[in-house]
C-alpha cells in the first residue's frame, strides 16, 4: 500500500506543478470521514462572488471572477447594474476584531496546505448554490489560463483540511428564478461563508503572479494569524464585519451573484466571448431572490454578530451531485 505523503513532500510537490500526482493517498478510517473544526487551527473563511470545484477528495479549488471592470453599458444585463469588487487575504485578530494586515489578491494566486484527510473525506457543501441546478447541463466554467487572465481576478487552491459551506443566520429564504432550466431551486438559505479549516497550526503559503507590497505571508500560523478572511468584495476588509447598511427585502436580487456569468459558459465554446444573452433572450441574468426577508437585526440581539460575509452576496460551486 502507498505510504501517505507528508505536508513537507506535499509543499515540494505542488511547487514543482505536480500536484494531482501527489494526492493519491490511502482512505481513512470511517469516523474521520469528516474532521471536525478544532481550536489553534488555522481557519480561513472565504465571503462574496466565489466558485468552488473540486479536482479530488483533498484538492478544491475557488475562483474569484474578475470584477473590477464594468461591461461597456455599466451592466450586467438589462435589469441590474454592475458593482465593482475587489479581492483580498486580511488577517484580524479575532473574529469582528481589529484589522491586522491586509493583501490584494487581484493577479495574484495561492496554494494553501493543510492536514490530509484522505480520500474518505466528504465536505460539506450542500449550502452552496450550485450551478447545476439553474442554468443548461452543458455549463461549465471557462479554462483558467493562470495569472494574468482576464476573467479571473485569482484563484486559491486548497489541499487537505476540511471544507464546509455556513450560512448566517439573518440570511432569510432564497430562490433563483431561471428561464434556462425547469424546476429551479426555492427555498434556499444559501451559504454566506466558505469555510477552510486546515486541520494543523501551520499552514504553507506559495503565492504566484504580482508582488503584493507588503509580501503574502509564506506561511499562516494559528498563533500569529488567529482570524484569516478571503473575501471579494465590494467594500474594504475594514468594513467587513460592519453590520449591513441596507435591511434585505422580500424580492432583493443579489445582482452581485452575476459576475460568475463571465467565468461560465452554457457549452464548450471558449471563443463565445458573451454568451448569455443569446440564452435569456430579452430576459435577466439567473440570480438568487429573496423570498422570505430576515428579522430585523434589531430583533436578533447578539446572534451571530461577528460573522463576516453579507446575506445578499452569495458564492456558487460547480459540482454536481455526488462529486462533491
Amino acid at each position: 500500500m502507498e505510504s501517505p505523503m507528508t505536508r513537507r513532500e506535499m509543499v515540494a510537490a505542488v511547487g514543482a506543478g505536480i500536484a494531482a500526482a501527489a494526492c493519491r493517498k490511502p482512505a481513512p478510517a470511517p469516523e474521520q470521514s469528516r474532521a471536525p473544526a478544532s481550536a489553534g487551527k488555522v481557519t480561513v473563511v472565504f465571503h462574496g462572488v466565489y466558485l468552488v470545484t473540486r479536482v479530488d477528495s483533498d484538492h478544491y479549488e475557488v475562483y474569484l471572477p474578475t470584477a473590477t471592470t464594468k461591461p461597456a453599458s455599466g451592466k450586467h444585463d438589462r435589469c441590474s447594474d454592475a458593482h465593482i469588487h475587489t479581492a483580498h487575504l486580511a488577517v484580524f485578530d479575532k473574529p469582528g476584531g481589529a484589522l491586522q494586515a491586509s493583501f490584494e489578491l487581484t493577479q495574484r494566486n495561492l496554494t494553501l496546505i493543510g492536514a490530509f484527510q484522505g480520500a474518505g473525506y466528504l465536505p460539506s457543501l450542500d449550502k452552496l448554490i450550485a450551478v447545476s441546478t439553474f442554468l443548461p447541463p452543458a455549463t461549465r466554467r471557462r479554462k483558467y489560463t493562470g495569472v494574468g487572465s482576464s476573467r479571473y481576478a485569482s484563484r486559491i487552491r486548497l489541499f487537505g483540511g476540511t471544507l464546509s459551506a455556513d450560512a448566517s443566520d439573518n440570511v432569510g429564504e432564497w430562490e433563483i428564478d431561471s428561464p434556462l432550466q425547469q424546476g429551479s431551486p426555492t427555498g434556499l438559505r444559501p451559504a454566506t461563508m466558505l469555510v477552510w479549516n486546515a486541520m494543523t497550526a501551520n499552514v504553507p503559503v506559495l503565492a504566484a503572479g504580482t508582488i503584493s507590497t507588503p509580501p503574502i505571508p509564506s506561511e499562516l500560523i494559528a498563533a500569529t494569524h488567529p482570524t484569516v478572511v478571503i473575501g471579494h468584495s465590494p467594500l474594504p476588509p475594514d468594513k467587513w464585519y460592519d453590520p449591513p447598511q441596507n435591511p434585505i427585502k422580500q424580492d432583493d436580487i443579489d445582482h452581485d451573484f452575476k459576475w460568475l456569468y463571465s467565468i461560465l459558459i452554457p457549452n464548450a465554446n471558449e471563443a463565445n466571448n458573451n454568451p448569455w444573452p443569446s440564452e435569456i433572450g430579452s430576459g435577466c441574468l439567473p440570480a438568487p431572490r429573496c423570498t422570505t426577508a430576515p428579522p430585523p437585526l434589531s430583533s436578533q440581539g447578539t446572534l451571530r454578530p461577528m460573522t463576516v460575509g453579507s446575506s445578499t452576496c452569495f458564492g456558487a460551486t460547480d459540482c454536481t451531485t455526488g462529486n462533491c
